[in-house]
């Protein structure tokens, strides 16, 4: 495209990357409409020191049981064998390499495009994909299913092939990859080129962050990666532990307690909008023994002239219990 310079942009992941690593919020803040319970309510409170970002508490309190049962987990054993039927699923046959710290992948490149499938010995969780076609360079908007033509195809790609429970259905869908042409520092051309159809896990009815299985879609509605991050539980749960409030969750978010220690980012003011309890997944990379619950603050976070969804999380259960 004579002088164009093409940028690839994963605008969709790189949200929600953000979200989950929990960037988009530092830990030093002020808290507007103050801590609720206490004998500031209604006053900007100075919950600790340091950039001086604003949070804005503009959300109301949820109502929420005084105990929540936990699980434990069910990991399978990541053999050559269970590799192997994972592989089996998609069609895929070669050798089994090691691909980094614990993950083992075949890559099958008598394919082509080629296509390979890699499983997490910590999870037992996998991720296939064909990735020229997953990736690849565009120069015109692919054909692209709908929303609703996404979702079918997901479902039906899934339960042909035994990865979904009963009842699980894809709810969701996104722009997982998009392509720019940009010249002179102007974008000149924008495309929509891979979408990302989603069925999150839910556990005692309460949605979980981080486990879900994704179907990546391409041009003409093909099906060119899946990902499956959700954990199998025992069918009872082990206890019910008592959770903290959410008046003190939110004491904890103040003072910085977050599931994963966000990275300090350059904002100003961080508007919480909504408060919910979901049950918290470890990445593909990480074990897991059990599933705890957590607190989840979503809102909108904005600074040099910009804002962009956030999403922070503590845990609901003490430490002591945990």
């Amino acid at each position: 495209m004579g002088g164009c310079i093409k940028i690839m942009k994963m605008y969709k992941l790189g949200f929600l990357l953000l979200a989950i690593l929990g960037i988009a919020i530092i830990t030093s803040v002020y808290l507007f409409g103050g801590i609720p319970g206490s004998e500031d309510l209604g006053s900007p409170v100075t919950v600790s020191t340091g950039s001086g970002t604003i949070y804005i508490l503009s959300a109301e309190m949820p109502t929420v049981n005084e105990t929540y049962p936990v699980y434990k987990t069910v990991t399978p054993v990541v053999t050559e064998d269970y590799v192997r039927e994972i592989a089996e699923i998609f069609s895929l046959e070669g050798d089994i390499s090691t691909m980094g710290s614990g993950i083992l992948q075949i890559k099958n490149t008598s394919k082509e495009p080629d296509e390979r499938i890699e499983v997490f010995i910590n999870s037992g969780g996998f991720r296939y994909t064909i990735p020229d076609k997953m990736f690849p360079t565009v120069d015109h908007q692919p054909d692209l299913p709908s929303d609703d033509e996404a979702k079918v195809i997901a479902e039906t790609y899934c339960a042909d092939r035994g990865l979904l429970p009963e009842g699980d259905c894809f709810n969701q869908v996104s722009v997982y990859f998009s392509q720019g042409a940009w010249d002179a520092g102007k974008e000149i051309s924008s495309y929509n080129v891979t979408l990302a159809a989603q069925c999150r896990q839910t556990i005692n009815d309460l949605p979980t962050i981080g486990g879900a299985t994704t179907v990546y879609i391409g041009e003409g509605g093909e099906v060119v990666g899946v990902t499956k991050k959700s954990r199998e539980l025992e069918e009872k749960p082990v206890r019910y532990s008592n959770i903290i409030s959410p008046e003190q969750a939110t004491k904890e978010l103040a003072a910085g307690n977050d599931v994963i220690t966000p990275l300090e980012g350059n904002y100003d003011k961080v508007t919480i909008t909504d408060i919910s309890l979901a049950y918290w997944i470890e990445p593909l990379v990480s074990s897991q023994e059990y599933v705890y619950p957590v607190y989840v603050f979503s809102g909108t976070a904005e600074g040099n002239g910009e804002s962009y969804p956030v999403y922070r999380y503590i845990w609901a259960i003490p430490s002591a219990e945990r």
